[in-house]
């Protein structure tokens, strides 16, 4: 037996998390300023850019988290079976910012569209303020009466401060609604793999 449309979902705790601190402050600063709006077709979630154009973590040179994370994505691309010779991957960081989820609060389902590499690092949860979760992409498997016991309707990640989560950027995604009153606070990015290697 085969399983032949695997999704590769990577977590892991980050190793030497020195950047912490500096999230927070940035999540302060951004606070203090009024920055987090909603997007206006979705009016779920506040977002620290709402036109998804910044870079947070290039912009505040949050540069300990960036060399942590690149261990991570070469150690997901390994284990996925990335094909070609890792130590001279490139990729580029096109997009990142800052997400707010308070009470009520809520992600739709959505992708991040042609971007190869899509991942969240969770700042401030305190781990019941709302689920990760991926719908399963074999939706037509729902239908089948014979195979529908092999595939669950979603698969979800409980957030952990510390934690970063890997997935691929057409995987749809969405968050469980924040129920307590704690604000949950996490970042997002989009990488983009340089076609060369």
């Amino acid at each position: 037996m085969n399983n032949r449309f695997p999704v590769p979902i990577y977590s892991a705790e980050m190793h030497n998390k020195a950047f912490q601190p500096r999230f927070l402050e940035v999540f302060d600063e951004l606070k203090a300023q009024g920055q987090f709006q909603y997007k206006n077709e979705w009016q779920s979630h506040l977002l620290s850019d709402p036109s998804f154009d910044s870079n947070l973590i290039k912009d505040y040179a949050i540069d300990a988290f960036t060399k942590e994370l690149h261990f991570h994505v070469l150690e997901y691309l390994d284990q996925a079976g990335f094909q070609y010779p890792l130590t001279t991957l490139n990729y580029t960081m096109i997009s990142s910012w800052m997400t707010l989820y308070n009470k009520r609060d809520y992600a739709h389902v959505h992708s991040h569209g042609m971007t190869d590499i899509s991942g969240v690092y969770y700042v401030k949860t305190d781990g019941s303020d709302g689920n990760l979760y991926f719908p399963n992409p074999m939706k037509a498997m729902a239908n089948s009466y014979c195979f529908r016991h092999f595939y669950p309707e979603w698969a979800q990640v409980k957030p952990k401060v510390g934690t970063l989560v890997l997935f691929p950027g057409w995987l749809e995604h969405g968050v469980l609604s924040n129920c307590t009153d704690n604000e949950r606070v996490s970042v997002s990015f989009n990488l983009l793999v340089d076609r060369r290697v």
